[in-house]
């Protein structure tokens, strides 16, 4: 039985295609990983009036380290074809991903001490009749 180069092509990019989608639902749930540890920590260590700073600041560094790897990816492509790239980013973030899992730490966030707590309200100050403010005597 023959097997015609349409019917092996289709095949092929059938095959394709079913990677692609495998490969986008893997690093989706990579992306949820990250997202929700992330979240968690900030939410848990950083001072309340600090969480919109740092949540900036680790945006910031997720877009500025895309053009980076876009642009170190062309070249590399060109190098070694864009299938072994792509393999290679993908193991890459996969090791980096489960490793970071390996770690108990990251995966048993603890309460820290929160810097944003309410000091004691303080004693009224005492005042004259004028309204000047007369020293308390401890």
């Amino acid at each position: 039985m023959l097997v015609d180069e349409a019917t092996r092509s289709a095949a092929r990019e059938a095959l394709e295609e079913f990677d692609a989608r495998r490969a986008a639902f893997l690093a989706g749930l990579e992306l949820v990983i990250y997202n929700v540890l992330q979240t968690s920590t900030i939410q848990r260590h950083v001072p309340e009036h600090l969480i919109a700073r740092a949540s900036s600041v680790v945006t910031l560094g997720s877009l500025a380290a895309a053009p980076l790897g876009m642009g170190l990816a062309g070249p590399a492509a060109q190098v070694f074809g864009s299938g072994p790239v792509l393999a290679a980013g993908a193991v890459l973030a996969t090791l980096i991903t489960v490793t970071a899992l390996f770690v108990p730490s990251v995966w048993q966030i603890q309460d820290g001490p929160r810097e944003d707590r309410q000091p004691e309200p303080a004693e009224p100050a005492q005042t004259d009749v004028d309204g000047a403010t007369v020293a308390s005597e401890a």
